[in-house]
């Protein structure tokens, strides 16, 4: 296997010239042996990926860094090296790479959008029939490297359906990467509705993070835990308090301003100097300075 990110077929060791003779996408050719994983090497789980990982870096050469090469070592070692010691880490890493990919494959399918829009000719109303076909074509050349993204129309994006963060949890719950995998799959908003004014769903997810901080104590991802605790309640506080909702309450509102104060002073004494507590004090900040960051513009009191 190279390390290119490509199954080749060996045919012959060129020891002169400390290569291989391989077979690949119908062309013969020469890899240098350190290109070169043997699956059957006690070491290829390491050295996969250590390789994936490199392609992940910024560097001089002009293929660095190169998500879909590192994707698809990630994959082969998480499907072929399951019970590896790196496994855990392949899944979150391959997890990551994905998510970074279907960025770039949003900004490609918007970019081709707008060149339709663009173009002479091009139809008033850019219905299904008109971006499909744009849609399949950038999405097929993820597919094509083993990565199946989905095209939101709502959200206008594309996005990756965290498969591999769901199997790393499930299946290797106490590693050093299950809280990561579970973090991102509470980011990428699983647990989530639309909250519409209401104080349900925020309340719901108050809960969700509050378990994740039980369950993962010493995670190093904690202080953004916390953060998404302020936010919460400060949108709790919000919604309390909003003069025109029907669920106004002051005593609930009181409540979860102070929560949200006392979370943030909780961040600055158990991570000072960092860049979570500067963004806890920006929030308190903000409260003292009456700032919502979840109902806006008019209809508060003054």
């Amino acid at each position: 296997m190279a390390l290119a990110g490509e199954a080749v077929e060996i045919l012959e060791e060129v020891e002169e010239n400390d290569s291989f003779l391989v077979f690949v996408h119908s062309v013969r050719g020469l890899i240098p042996r350190a290109a070169v994983v043997m699956l059957s090497d006690p070491a290829a789980a390491a050295k996969l990926l250590a390789a994936a990982w490199g392609y992940e870096q910024p560097g001089l050469a002009p293929d660095r860094p190169n998500d879909l090469a590192a994707l698809w070592l990630y994959d082969c070692l998480r499907e072929r090296f399951p019970d590896s010691k790196y496994a855990p880490l392949a899944f979150y890493r391959y997890g990551q790479v994905a998510d970074r990919l279907a960025i770039q494959a949003s900004r490609e399918l918007n970019q081709a959008v707008e060149a339709l829009k663009a173009s002479p000719g091009s139809p008033k109303v850019l219905d299904e029939t008109v971006l499909r076909p744009l849609e399949d074509k950038v999405l097929s050349r993820y597919a094509a490297r083993g990565l199946k993204l989905s095209w939101s129309h709502l959200g206008g994006n594309c996005y990756y359906d965290g498969e591999v963060y769901r199997t790393l949890v499930n299946r290797f719950p106490r590693s050093a990467w299950a809280d990561n995998a579970a973090f991102a799959l509470l980011r990428r908003g699983e647990h989530l509705g639309g909250w519409e004014g209401w104080p349900t769903q925020p309340l719901k997810e108050l809960g969700v993070w509050r378990e994740f901080m039980v369950k993962y104590p010493k995670s190093e991802l904690l202080p953004e835990a916390h953060l998404q605790i302020v936010c919460l309640d400060r949108a709790l506080h919000e919604i309390y308090s909003f003069p025109q909702s029907e669920f106004r309450d002051a005593k609930k509102a009181a409540q979860h301003r102070q929560a949200a104060e006392d979370e943030c002073r909780a961040i600055l004494r158990e991570y000072p100097g960092t860049v979570a507590a500067a963004q806890a004090e920006k929030h308190l900040a903000e409260m003292t300075e009456g700032i919502h960051i979840y109902i806006h513009g008019a209809g508060w009191s003054r």
